[in-house]
């Protein structure tokens, strides 16, 4: 934030601690008792002070100055108590606050960029380092928008790593998240382009949204990344090709007003399901023809 635009908040901070700190003028006038009083109030007013106006260390200066700079020049031309001997203390207690502003202000600093990078972080699959779901979510729905804009194609396709369940009972889990970050890592270096996102859907589930893609566009690369799975030779005993494959459901869609971005997402899905009822380890592309079951 520029200084300028904060110039107005310091002016009015200073003003509202010097509606506290004028109390000094009356200083003449009080008795001892009511002036240690007076400078104890004015004291809690500034630390009650801080963890408001901490966020911008330099209104929260204005505010004690305000606040305590009166103090100062009363207690100085004062002949009895409280005088010269309180300047110190007052003093003391401005600077500490001043640098307790500025460090409350740091540390808010640094709990927001933490928050922020927790958020980044919570849009990564921590076992695959591919967008998760909540990641993908988000962007499927930005991309629907941008295509139906632009009216150009966009293509989603589910991929699914065929008889995950008996890898993980025969291998075990931890070699069931190896398997997964090599599949994962396959289908990343096979989306080629920027503007592709491969996400991992939920356990052994990955999607990929290929914007501003045509059909046969798509199916190339969709052909790629289970060629690439596939040679990557994972041994699966349980599997019928005896190594690890996937299975892949596409579409392709323009995006138009009776239809939702989860619409695509659905309409993959049965395309998947498709793929694994014909054999596993191939690609379907969705045909509007055939039902659920694959038949006309």
């Amino acid at each position: 934030m520029k200084r300028g635009a904060l110039t107005p908040d310091i002016f009015a901070a200073g003003a509202a601690g010097l509606g506290f700190g004028l109390t000094a003028a009356l200083f003449p006038y009080l008795s001892l008792t009511t002036k240690l009083v007076v400078i104890l109030m004015l004291g809690v007013i500034a630390v009650g002070a801080l963890p408001r106006l901490s966020a911008l260390p330099s209104v929260y200066t204005a505010f004690l100055l305000g606040t305590l700079g009166p103090l100062v020049p009363v207690l100085f031309v004062l002949d009895d108590e409280p005088g010269w001997s309180a300047i110190p203390v007052i003093l003391l207690m401005g600077v500490s606050l001043s640098y307790s502003a500025r460090q409350l202000h740091a540390d808010l600093l640094e709990s927001l960029l933490s928050r922020f990078g927790l958020e980044n972080a919570a849009g990564e699959d921590k076992l695959t380092h591919l967008a998760n779901r909540r990641r993908f979510d988000m962007i499927l729905e930005q991309e629907w928008t941008r295509a139906r804009r632009s009216k150009q194609p966009i293509s989603l396709i589910m991929v699914d790593v065929d008889f995950f369940k008996k890898f993980n009972d025969r291998y075990g889990h931890q070699e069931g998240d190896h398997c997964l970050a090599q599949v994962a890592m396959a289908l990343s270096q096979s989306a080629r382009r920027s503007i592709d996102l491969v996400a991992r859907y939920g356990g052994e589930e990955f999607v990929v949204l290929l914007n501003q893609t045509t059909r046969d566009d798509a199916y190339a690369v969709c052909e790629r990344m289970r060629s690439s799975v596939e040679k990557l030779g994972i041994p699966h005993q349980d599997s019928t090709l005896g190594h690890v494959t996937i299975s892949m459901g596409g579409v392709t869609l323009y995006a138009k007003e009776n239809l939702k971005a989860v619409d695509m997402v659905k309409t993959a899905d049965k395309a998947l399901y498709r793929a694994k009822a014909a054999g596993r380890n191939k690609v379907i592309w969705y045909d509007p023809s055939l039902d659920e079951d694959g038949n006309a």
